[in-house]
């Protein structure tokens, strides 16, 4: 953004102009903005991100580089464990199968039998589907490979790291017939493609392994065991909230979700079907985020699990897990689950992080797969699926309340779709049917806000017309679903967004490559400038509806990642968008207006009137406000005046050259700021580019300096001194003790007698402004210098001054006041003859000591100064 200069009379001329010739949309040349501070919408609401995940190749945010590290999925036709990306043996002798019988953590380990050696057991990772996400072993850093390894005899191994320079192999490790502990570090030369991991076995032997993992300690976070950079990023963006959840969640059971089979001394923790609860509410705490845990509906039994899907009996009756969820978040050690936590090494989460949001399942309405929703039997009809919801909702939330892990710091919800779905009041709505039902238990509901029109077949004013006229549908939608809620309910019912932002793409493999060698290309549109701006004034528009939490969905994927996969994990605009919302969108909400903008009618949307320009206005809780401003156009800037009274002290950026700006191969779209230095002043403007986002930070007006008359010097005799302050309603503080002025000090009222060294500061305050800073002038008496002080004091000169009766003087340590005439005579700087009898008024500090109290200007001089300290002393 830049300060536009005063405006001349072409300026309007040119910019009509320029209007008439822009087809979309028509972009107001200059837009006022008014703030009504007395006007709350609502208070700021608070970001978080989806942080889960699959394994460290998929969704990167485990150190660990091996996936299905223990081995525990189920064994595939060849007798292999798998769970996530593929193991393989060869030669085709081995045999392979799980054994359940012996294993180190878990409930079974990999057995290999081999007939011939050497036999190698290998993940390889050189085809992924989600390329071109690659992994590579960087140069210099130490890499550790480590399993737990026994054979029926003495046999030897090697690990191994495939690369694309070749294998890089360790030395033969001997191996005994008893389960130990094996590792290897390896540190490469240079940097280079990883592909796989690799356990050679030597000897023809049957061998088990278990707890088999490899990382890098130098880039792994030593609380959690993550990666470091993912976390770092974490940390730098400062989300309000972070999810466990998704699809891939719902077929996890308790016993899964909450597997942690080995301390950090060991190495990081395996990533099987998702990030452990543990290591994900660690994580929670080392953020400082809330924690937002959407509960699988596979938290029954184990038996219940392997069903893949819901029946009526679970739907009534499989709650116990869920009630055990929150012993082992909240319970003490007198709790089963709570001290299955202990074990782990884990402390009280609900101690650790401000709130712990649980959540009814992952779109059980109707899940995308088909699975561990409430269509049981396949029946689709709506009315019945909502009553199987009130059913699963009323059963488990009385059972997870009930328990004594549950704390006040706690709330549990239902599961929503986007805010139109399911509103209506009709037999099946929300509205009709689940809202009236779970009124006395739900504490929350969500709500998803993915948005995304169009498709390669059109243009991209068609796209991104559609993409930012979605804000004000939303915030409207918003609205009326919570209304439609808080009718059912008889009360208002909290709304958090579970997941959402821009989406185009072809979903979970949108980085398939397409045959042809390229890729889809709405998939950079999801990623861009556009959809970063998009979400900023998305997460806005919401939070004038109301809305509390809202969780981005994802932090790092193969699809919506707002941190790009390994090795750099680039920062996409939509992380940038939400650093903006975190840093400035805080405080309260306020009203505030724009007159003189301009609107497009939306293809894709169907709105008419979407204003180009979009203000959020947030005051601040030190005062001062934050305005953040999104110009929606795709062609055209936009002339912003904010209309107050104001300190802008800010000017933050968030723009491009090009509206399909990705920072994919490197951050080139990053916030631009300007530090402001213009003072207080009515109105500020200032340009925004087209499909940018700005934030103008401005601290409440500051209070101008006082004045102080005369501004200081040396006196040659007593004299009136003045304050004034230039704004309007000022009240001035004042001290001449050489303390610090503030609102408990004396307030000026009107012109007061200096006749001694001292300091007078003054310092302005009014209602609603900051206050000035101090003012101050220092007044010096010099020799021969009539001034108040104590009642003995130096002075040179001979002479002979008259009191007045009456006449009060003013010191400190000691006060005089002449009750009748009387004639002090100086002689050799000594002072007699004046009768004290009582105290003096004022605050002054009368220079007692040498120079302190000369009387030798004569009597015309002392009758002056009586009159003057008697208007002091009468104030």
């Amino acid at each position: 953004m830049t300060r536009l200069p005063v405006s001349t009379a072409i300026r309007p001329m040119l910019l009509k102009m320029l209007m008439l010739l822009v087809a979309w949309p028509a972009c107001s040349w200059a837009e006022t903005i008014t703030v009504s501070d007395g006007s709350s919408i609502a208070p700021a609401s608070v970001f978080g991100v989806n942080v889960n995940g699959a394994d460290s190749w998929y969704t990167p945010l485990g150190a660990n580089l091996i996936n299905n590290a223990c081995f525990e999925g189920p064994a595939d036709g060849t007798g292999l464990s798998q769970s996530g990306w593929q193991n393989t043996v060869y030669p085709a002798s081995v045999t392979a199968s799980v054994d359940t019988a012996t294993f180190t953590s878990g409930a079974q380990s990999q057995k290999l039998v081999v007939t011939v050696a050497p036999a190698v057991l290998q993940q390889y990772h050189a085809a992924l589907p989600q390329a071109p996400a690659v992994m590579t072993l960087t140069a210099g850093v130490a890499y550790v490979m480590k399993a737990q390894l026994k054979a029926n005899a003495a046999a030897t191994v090697q690990f191994g790291f495939e690369t694309a320079n070749g294998n890089a192999m360790s030395s033969p490790i001997a191996i005994t017939t008893s389960w130990a502990t094996y590792s290897w570090t390896y540190t490469p030369s240079s940097t280079v493609l990883l592909n796989g991991v690799l356990l050679q076995m030597n000897t023809v032997a049957t061998y088990w392994v278990d707890d088999f993992i490899a990382w890098a300690p130098s880039l792994t976070d030593p609380t959690t065991g993550l990666d470091l950079t993912f976390v770092s990023r974490l940390k730098e963006l400062k989300p309000g909230m972070l999810r466990w959840g998704g699809l891939g969640v719902n077929g996890i059971p308790l016993l899964m979700a909450t597997f942690h089979p080995w301390a950090l001394s060991y190495g990081p923790p395996p990533i099987t079907d998702d990030v452990d609860l543990g290591t994900f509410l660690t994580l929670c705490a080392e953020v400082g985020a809330s924690a937002f845990i959407t509960v699988p509906p596979a938290f029954s039994t184990p038996a219940d699990a392997a069903l893949e899907d819901l029946n009526a009996s679970v739907v009534a009756n499989g709650t116990a897990d869920h009630g055990n969820l929150v012993d082992f978040v909240g319970g003490d050690a007198t709790t089963t689950w709570g001290a299955i936590r202990q074990a782990q090494g884990y402390s009280r989460f609900d101690l650790q992080v401000p709130k712990v949001y649980y959540e009814m399942g992952n779109e059980v309405w109707g899940t995308p797969d088909g699975k561990w929703d409430m269509q049981l039997n396949g029946d689709s009809n709506e009315d019945d699926m909502m009553n199987t919801y009130v059913t699963y909702c009323t059963a488990r939330m009385t059972v997870m309340k009930a328990r004594p892990g549950w704390r006040s710091n706690m709330r549990v919800g239902f599961g929503g779709a986007n805010p139109t779905m399911f509103i209506g009041q009709w037999p099946g709505s929300y509205d009709y049917t689940l809202v009236p039902a779970l009124k006395a238990l739900t504490d929350f509901s969500t709500i998803n806000l993915y948005y995304g029109y169009g498709g390669t077949g059109n243009t991209d004013d068609y796209i991104y017309g559609g993409l930012f006229a979605q804000a004000p549908l939303f915030a409207s939608q918003i609205a009326t679903m919570k209304s439609a809620f808080a009718t059912a309910a008889g009360h208002a019912v909290e709304t958090c967004m579970y997941e959402g932002q821009s989406k185009w793409g072809p979903g979970y493999s949108e980085y398939a490559e397409t045959g042809t060698g390229s890729y889809d290309p709405m998939v950079p549109k999801e990623t861009s400038l556009g959809s970063g701006v998009s979400l900023l004034d998305n997460l806005c528009a919401a939070n004038t509806s109301g809305l509390t939490f809202a969780n981005v969905f994802h932090m790092v994927s193969d699809c919506y990642g707002i941190i790009t996969q390994f090795p750099n994990r680039y920062r996409r605009p939509d992380f940038y968008a939400l650093k903006l919302f975190d840093t400035y969108a805080s405080g309260t909400l306020v009203a505030s207006t724009i007159s003189g903008g301009s609107t497009w009618s939306d293809a894709a949307t169907s709105q008419s009137a979407v204003p180009t320009l979009a203000c959020y206005t947030y005051l601040l809780p030190s005062g001062g406000h934050t305005f953040i401003l999104i110009n929606r156009s795709r062609t055209t800037p936009s002339s912003i005046t904010i209309s107050k009274s104001m300190t802008p002290t800010t000017l933050v950026e968030l723009t491009g050259a090009s509206i399909d700006l990705t920072n994919d191969s490197g951050e080139v779209v990053v916030p631009q700021t300007q530090t402001l230095t213009v003072g207080t002043v009515s109105s500020y403007t200032f340009s925004l580019p087209p499909f940018s986002a700005g934030v103008l930070v401005a601290g409440e007006p500051v209070v101008a300096a006082p004045a102080i008359s005369p501004a200081g010097g040396a006196l040659t005799g007593p004299i009136l001194v003045s304050l004034s302050c230039p704004t309007a309603g000022a009240a001035i503080h004042y001290t001449t003790n050489g303390t610090a002025p503030t609102i408990s000090s004396p307030t000026y009222t009107t012109a007061f007698a200096v006749s001694a060294s001292t300091t007078v500061e003054a310092l302005a305050t009014a209602s609603g402004m900051t206050a000035s800073t101090v003012t101050s002038a220092s007044f010096t008496a010099s020799s021969g210098t009539t001034t108040t002080g104590t009642t003995t004091s130096t002075a040179t000169g001979t002479g002979t001054a008259t009191a007045t009766t009456g006449t009060t003087t003013t010191g400190t340590g000691s006060t005089t006041t002449s009750t009748t005439t009387a004639t002090a005579s100086t002689t050799g700087g000594s002072t007699a003859g004046a009768t004290s009898s009582s105290p003096a008024a004022g605050s002054g500090g009368g220079g007692g000591g040498s120079g302190g109290c000369g009387l030798g200007g004569g009597m015309a001089l002392l009758i002056a100064l009586g009159v003057l300290l008697r208007r002091s002393t009468r104030r």
